[in-house]
């Protein structure tokens, strides 16, 4: 296990985006980014393992909900780390469970980054309360694209060894350079992360060579 695999920064699409709070204007709102908590459990499956982490949750006599979340260390055993959340605004104490969750997790290292892009104002739409202010309805751009401390770009899908494994066997089964063009094109369209890995061109560069060679010894 990488402990540090846990602080990998999420897809963007997996980024949600909520409004803080409106301008004087009412043209833009402060952007927040957060995770859904089963994209946090899926990361700590992914890296963890299922059967290696485990959550629990006590109330405060203040109404405070504090999450322990431990992760099994084969090196030491169960560590744990806390925090805690009062009740949302929307979910109650089912939200509160949440938000504890995820900011447990903060402290494991995931969505940890996503406090370090800094105050985002997004422009959006709103419409008017029946107090007669503005509310926010939706944003009108991708956050995203007003984020000053971006992350870096979601990573390329990386190709599994097996489908690298068909694709270069694939290749090198080819008889003729026609064959061997339309192959590659049309692995190209359905599969370009095993198209354009090393060990594929490799294969792909290698037939191509001895079917030249064939035919010049004919």
């Amino acid at each position: 296990m990488n402990f540090s695999d846990l602080a990998a920064p999420f897809p963007k699409s997996e980024v949600h985006w909520r409004a803080q709070k409106l301008t004087n204007k009412g043209d833009k709102a402060l952007a927040l980014a957060y995770l859904d908590a089963r994209d946090v459990m899926r990361r700590l499956d992914e890296v963890c393992g299922p059967e290696n982490w485990q959550d629990s949750y006590v109330e405060t006599p203040s109404g405070r909900i504090i999450c322990t979340l431990a992760i099994y260390n084969v090196d030491g055993g169960w560590v744990s780390k806390s925090d805690g959340a009062g009740d949302t605004d929307f979910e109650g104490a089912k939200g509160a469970m949440s938000d504890a969750f995820k900011r447990a997790a903060v402290k494991w290292g995931i969505g940890r980054y996503l406090y370090d892009l800094g105050a985002t104002y997004v422009p959006c739409e709103t419409w008017q309360g029946t107090d007669g202010k503005p509310r926010w309805s939706k944003w009108t751009v991708d956050p995203w694209t007003c984020v000053r401390n971006s992350p870096a770009p979601d990573p390329k899908p990386q190709a599994d060894t097996d489908a690298l494994k068909e694709a270069a066997e694939k290749a090198m089964e080819i008889r003729s350079q026609e064959e061997l063009e339309t192959s590659y094109k049309a692995l190209k369209a359905a599969r370009p992360d095993v198209a354009g890995h090393e060990v594929v061109i490799s294969a792909y560069k290698s037939q191509k060579q001895q079917i030249q060679e064939n035919e010049e010894a004919f």
